[in-house]
């Protein structure tokens, strides 16, 4: 049972690993709303008071100066994350770890001071709220939470006289920790949901930009790929290559032939290039390379010419012989804009007809896209 647990903690430490960047997006918009729903709670409570018992309410000054101090520390926190969080995402979990903290500690505070008008109900409100609004490291998450329910036990058996008896002492301390497993059983569920929802689109929007056969990149992930890169002014080259004599293989030997033909190029393609570099298939037998940031056009060039020397494959039908071969055209520019998926696409094109009318499993290249409309 312990190994089963201390597995499934492991499990989850993995996954905030695998999912940094949603969990921060996910705690960054919770975090907000947590934040706001504070504001209008201080708000709410201190109007209902007034209204309820206007009478014989006593509000101490420096009671009031904290639910200032909090009202002020909340909407500094909303703006925080609205503004400044979802840009500047590194220091996200330690700010919703701080938010948290403090605005539970504010909330024991005042119920230190005004016992009658803060109720032990909505303390725990509040803090079974933060199981939905934090997510990501579960033993950080449980040390918050032991520290917060630990700080109220002192602040509570201190200021009463009830807890004189031992008894009363233990039965405190027993609801304290059922609260703390429920509040981390909750936790861990909606943490373990909100990742399998996580892993769920992450699948989806792989299958979304891959093509279905090779598992290469499709025309659109690939179109917004390159033009992602064009804030960039390093060299950048794209190799375009369509295959020679691939109908006769469909024709010949058929279409499954031909698919496992298209899938050994696809792996060859991969195993030749850097991991930065981005391979997709365009559709049919149509390949494209996008390599960005290189640092001279030779060695991009002979990464081309290798293609040419790997791609050919030979099949044998019926005493014939049937290869496979490619034609390559081939385009740079460091002259990069939003434009740059179809201003190397139609240069390398154009290159690439040009290797099919020299006679094909050849190599061409353009090295100047201003012509290019």
């Amino acid at each position: 049972m312990k190994m089963n647990i201390l597995k499934e903690i492991d499990t989850m430490k993995q996954n905030a690993i695998t999912f940094q960047d949603d969990i921060r997006n996910y705690n960054c918009i919770a975090q907000r709303i947590f934040s706001a729903l504070i504001i209008m709670f201080f708000c709410l409570h201190i109007l209902i008071i007034h209204l309820i018992d206007c009478e014989t309410f006593e509000f101490n000054k420096f009671g009031y100066t904290i639910y200032t101090a909090q009202l002020i520390f909340s909407l500094c926190a909303y703006f925080l994350f609205k503004y400044y969080f979802p840009k500047n995402k590194k220091y996200i979990s330690i700010a919703a770890y701080i938010n948290i903290f403090q605005t539970m500690i504010v909330l024991e505070i005042q119920r230190y001071l005004n016992n009658e008008y803060l109720s032990y109900t909505i303390f725990l409100c509040i803090i079974i709220c933060t199981t939905m609004v934090l997510i990501g490291h579960i033993r950080v998450f449980m040390c918050l939470i032991a520290s917060i329910l630990l700080i109220d036990m002192v602040f509570t058996m201190s200021r009463s006289s009830v807890f004189g008896e031992l008894y009363y002492k233990q039965r405190y301390v027993l609801e304290n920790l059922f609260v703390y497993i429920i509040i981390i059983s909750v936790n861990y569920l909606i943490t373990r949901f909100i990742y399998m929802v996580f892993d769920k689109n992450k699948k989806i929007l792989y299958l979304s930009e891959r093509d279905g056969l090779t598992d290469l990149l499709n025309r659109r992930a690939l179109e917004y790929c390159i033009n992602c890169q064009a804030k960039n002014d390093s060299l950048c080259a794209m190799i375009l290559l369509d295959l020679d004599n691939f109908k006769k293989i469909n024709d010949t030997l058929g279409h499954m032939e031909g698919d496992n033909c298209l899938c050994k190029i696809a792996d060859n393609l991969k195993s030749m290039f850097r991991h930065t570099d981005y391979v997709a298939r365009l559709g049919g037998d149509e390949f494209v390379i996008f390599m960005n940031d290189i640092k001279d056009r030779d060695s991009a060039i002979d990464r081309a010419k290798m293609i040419l020397e790997k791609i050919p494959h030979s099949y044998y039908y019926k005493g014939k012989e049937f290869v496979v071969t490619c034609s390559i055209g081939m385009a740079f520019t460091n002259v990069n804009n939003a434009d740059l998926y179809r201003r190397l696409y139609l240069a390398a094109d154009k290159a690439m007809y040009k290797s099919k009318e020299e006679g094909k499993n050849k190599l061409n290249v353009v090295d100047d896209l201003i012509d290019i409309n």
